[in-house]
């Protein structure tokens, strides 16, 4: 199991600041609380045959600022959206900064070309998302496209870190 409770102290503090003010503390609270009960529950069956991933904490903290005063507007969820992304592209730079030690270095190339080719994909997915939507509605699930499609990278990468410190192998 990857070692994230520290990791998680650190981010909630290093979020950065959007245009609604300082990262909402419950949105922390809420990937953080969701994050550890899936580290916890790693291993164990649910009786479907598999075991939860990180995925099932998409947008968790995203809906928790969304109750508070102002989130529910259109600025509001675009500006929850961001905060959230911005919690796992910091776990994604986290995960991807401790594979470069981990990965023998033909891996990690690969790995660094596919981040690269990965990132303008995101970027390039979620303007079509805007650009397909009409109205205000688009702000929002271009918001969401960024924040899930940064949230499902990093639960990739962070499952590859978890299986290569699984396997006792550094690299």
């Amino acid at each position: 199991m990857i070692r994230l409770l520290p990791l998680l102290a650190l981010i909630g503090l290093s979020l950065p600041a959007y245009a609604q003010g300082e990262p909402s503390p419950a949105l922390t609270d809420a990937l953080q609380q969701c994050i550890e009960a899936v580290n916890d529950s790693k291993g164990t069956d649910d009786g479907s045959g598999s075991t939860p991933g990180l995925e099932q904490c998409i947008a968790v903290g995203s809906n928790v600022c969304q109750e508070e005063p102002g989130g529910s507007s259109t600025q509001g969820v675009v500006a929850c959206n961001g905060q959230e992304q911005a919690f796992w592209d910091d776990l994604l730079n986290y995960a991807y900064g401790e594979l470069e030690t981990a990965l023998d270095a033909d891996v990690f190339q690969a790995l660094k070309a596919a981040q690269k080719a990965w990132i303008p994909w995101r970027d390039a997915n979620c303007r079509f998302v805007y650009l397909s939507t009409e109205g205000t509605i688009a702000q929002i699930l271009a918001s969401y496209c960024m924040m899930e499609t940064t949230a499902r990278r990093a639960a990739d990468l962070l499952n590859v870190l978890d299986e290569k410190a699984g396997s006792g192998d550094e690299g």
